[in-house]
């Protein structure tokens, strides 16, 4: 959230890869979400156990999965939380994957764009090594980042985030947030629509 995590496009973490033509120019969203990879599945039986399916454990998970939003995507603690991150840590979305490095990237792009970012977490659930989460990022766009120019607006986003943990840290990332509206609200796709026509063959 990716926004809102990567913390996302919010982005927070968000790496959302999205070709979006604005302003006359593609603009290339990254927060926390790319291929059409398969959702994710809750564990079976047999490794109900090894998912770490034990009330302490979720518990644990949920926490672990706050800090996205409360530290690093609200606060720019990014290098302080970077040990909550499995080294095979991938992010998944609409047209590819990601690594950490990227997502950590887009969750910079975001606090730049927005230095003012809060991630704020609605709603939380967890089962096993599962953990949902719907939030709402707050912030003003005062800055350049993750291809979004600085348009001195504020910008009201909500979105939802999987993350699935191993052994306590952050393993894979699915997140989807309302990109229309964060263009919207920026002011960038107003530009679009009052462009003039191309002139058509007659």
């Amino acid at each position: 959230m990716s926004v809102p995590r990567s913390r996302g496009a919010l982005e927070p973490t968000l790496i959302l890869a999205a070709a979006l033509a604005a302003a006359g120019s593609v603009l290339v969203l990254q927060a926390c979400s790319r291929t059409h990879s398969p959702a994710p599945a809750p564990a079976d039986a047999a490794g109900a156990a090894a998912a770490g399916c034990d009330g302490r454990a979720v518990e644990r998970n949920k926490g672990v999965a706050r800090v996205v939003f409360d530290e690093i995507l609200s606060k720019g603690r990014i290098a302080e939380n970077e040990h909550i991150y499995d080294p095979e840590f991938v992010v998944h979305g609409l047209t590819r994957d990601a690594d950490r490095a990227e997502d950590r990237a887009a969750s910079e792009g975001w606090r730049q764009a927005a230095p003012d970012l809060n991630m704020q977490v609605l709603h939380i659930v967890a089962e096993c090594d599962l953990v949902a989460v719907n939030w709402e990022g707050t912030g003003t766009n005062t800055g350049a980042g993750n291809g979004l120019p600085a348009t001195g607006k504020s910008i009201r986003v909500r979105g939802m985030t999987f993350f699935r943990l191993r052994d306590g840290r952050i393993f894979e990332e699915w997140t989807a947030f309302d990109q229309y509206s964060l263009l919207r609200q920026l002011g960038l796709l107003e530009k679009q629509a009052t462009a003039p026509a191309p002139d058509m063959p007659r």
